[in-house]
């Protein structure tokens, strides 16, 4: 059995390596002006347009983040009574003056 010292396999290695790394090269190099040359034709290129038109954008978009509301209103009842009824939902547009929610007054 022979005994190879590390330097002579590291170099072996590497010639393996440059023989497979030179092997895997393609030899079809094309130079620029052939590669124009077969991107522009003679013949005129067809491009069919549509024009535009206003329509309802009907698709959904989903995406992810938080709203933050321009203004806040802190509601506050003059007395600590039971809420019996809330008459609007988290996030809904009030006006001046609406009915937000109605207290329960227990005798």
């Amino acid at each position: 059995m022979k005994h190879y010292s590390t330097l002579s396999l590291l170099s072996i290695i590497a010639a393996i390596a440059l023989i497979m790394v030179s092997s895997c090269q393609s030899d079809k190099k094309e130079t620029p002006d052939k590669a124009v040359q077969q991107l522009l034709q003679d013949a005129p290129a067809e491009v069919t347009t549509t024009p535009l038109t206003l329509v309802d954008f009907e698709h959904e978009l989903v995406s992810n983040g938080k709203i933050k509301a321009q203004t806040v209103a802190e509601l506050k009842f003059q007395t600590g009574e039971v809420i019996a009824k809330i008459f609007v939902k988290n996030g809904s547009h009030v006006e001046k003056g609406q009915g937000i929610a109605e207290l329960k007054f227990c005798e």
